[in-house]
């Protein structure tokens, strides 16, 4: 099976919506790009920001346009959900990486990363999740709608600033909060991709 899926990767790559990837990673790079003109610092919010515009893409991978014919395939749901979100990944961790690179990231690179990697983990996770409530090719909205309240929402209303400093946070601020949300992230793709037969624990 796993030969079989590793033939089915590209087709399935083939697939994925490559330009408009593109316009999604000139999008982020003006972003970063404009953070840091006149002596501004593109870490605190727009480098961010450009990573949350590129997990949008990954939202919109998670299915494919035939979702409906493929699901009497004998493809189990959870490979042909990881044979899109995987190359999915790769190629958007690559840009992410071009991001730091022109935001010079420095000593922030890993923190911000692992913020990044919980970015990712929660777009696919509730992508597929709305595939699976709501229907298929609908999980774009309800990732959308998830990323914003989870980084934009409720650090808003707790109060939690995104930007982060080395040299005086601690690990849980640094580290541990993503961790922890893109580990819950990865436990809600899995059950979600189950067999759809299964009931899925709310």
């Amino acid at each position: 099976m796993a030969s079989v899926s590793f033939l089915a990767l590209r087709p399935t790559a083939r697939t994925l919506r490559w330009p408009l990837l593109a316009l999604f990673g000139a999008a982020a790079s003006v972003m970063v790009w404009g953070g840091g003109r006149k002596g501004g610092d593109p870490l605190a919010y727009h480098l961010p920001a450009a990573g949350v515009l590129l997990a949008v893409w990954l939202a919109f991978q998670t299915a494919d346009a035939a979702e409906t014919t493929l699901s009497s395939s004998p493809t189990s749901l959870v490979r042909r959900r990881l044979l899109r979100t995987v190359p999915s990944m790769v190629a958007i961790f690559a840009l992410w990486t071009g991001l730091l690179l022109q935001a010079n990231s420095g000593a922030k690179t890993g923190t911000l990363s692992a913020f990044f990697a919980a970015v990712v983990c929660v777009a696919a996770a509730s992508s597929a999740m709305g595939e699976r409530a709501i229907g298929p090719n609908r999980g774009g909205p309800v990732a959308i709608a998830m990323l914003f309240s989870v980084f934009v929402l409720m650090p808003a209303i707790l109060r939690v600033p995104l930007p982060v400093d080395p040299a005086t946070d601690s690990w849980m601020h640094l580290y541990g909060r993503w961790l922890l949300i893109g580990g819950g992230g990865v436990i809600v793709f899995l059950l979600v991709c189950l067999d759809p037969a299964r009931r899925v624990p709310r």
